[in-house]
């Protein structure tokens, strides 16, 4: 997420408190060190329906926990095929204030050439 021009991390936050009134812990994927800036990123194929149930299962359950997010920018992101996918399903809810976006690809011009240059 260059746009913040910050770095990101793996944060175990809590999001809540369990049933046994301890407090609920979800590990997100990137997370600003303000924790303004909060993203759960989905690398899913999108192979076959009943693979794709289990995985929009797992991403339902991360849009909850981003929903429970006190952040002020929130977003999943998702491999261009699955989101394809999740587009069509119509229980796809997306609550207020968390945006989808598509794993953006490596610009593979900005790698160094390794190896034999002559």
């Amino acid at each position: 997420m260059q746009e913040f021009g910050m770095p990101f991390r793996k944060v175990t936050l809590q999001v809540g408190t369990a049933i046994d009134g301890k407090p609920a812990l979800k590990e997100f994927d990137a997370v600003s060190g303000d924790q303004r800036v909060i993203a759960m990123v989905k690398d899913y194929t999108a192979e076959n329906e009943v693979g794709n149930q289990t995985r929009h299962a797992r991403v339902m359950r991360d849009l909850y926990y981003l929903s429970l997010c006190q952040a002020d920018h929130r977003f999943l992101f998702l491999s261009s095929p699955y989101y394809a996918w999740l587009r069509m399903q119509r229980d796809a809810a997306i609550a207020t204030g968390i945006e989808l976006r598509i794993i953006p690809k490596p610009d593979v011009t900005s790698y160094a050439v390794e190896g034999n240059q002559s």
